[in-house]
């Protein structure tokens, strides 16, 4: 039942994130860009305790200004010993991606995960915009 972590993952987020949408219009004279924020915050997943082996959280906490809630479901449905791996992007890097403000750092984000439920494993190498943090749940 590996696949539906997918599941529970993209339940989590809808469950509890805010995005930004915009309307950007152009025309000869001017450019304009409309933002607005939404956050939805109900907070259920229907995934069984203790029931998954894995739990991805692959850039979407940037999105959320729930990330310790998002990480206490992960812990909920992670069978002991099991692995959760989170990708979000690097502060620092440029123009690409989110913007700045929405960013965490590795260390802010290490900090956020339960260190009742988690131990930090290693890092992973996520490449030049992303960073990659493993924890197993105890």
């Amino acid at each position: 039942m590996r696949g539906f972590v997918i599941f529970l993952l993209v339940i989590a987020v809808m469950a509890s994130f805010s995005f930004v949408a915009a309307n950007i219009s152009t025309d000869k004279k001017e450019t304009k860009q409309e933002t607005k924020e939404f956050e939805f915050n109900t907070f259920t997943s229907a995934v069984c305790d203790n029931s998954q082996d894995f739990v991805l959280l692959a850039n979407i906490l940037f999105q959320s200004s729930k990330k310790t809630d998002i990480f206490k479901e992960a812990g909920r449905v992670l069978k002991k010993g099991g692995t959760m791996i989170v990708i979000d992007w690097k502060k620092g890097t440029g123009g690409f991606g989110p913007p700045e403000g929405r960013r965490t750092d590795e260390v802010e984000m290490t900090s956020l995960v339960d260190k009742k439920d988690f131990v930090f494993k290693n890092k992973l190498d996520a490449g030049q915009f992303h960073y990659g943090l493993v924890f197993t749940k105890e």
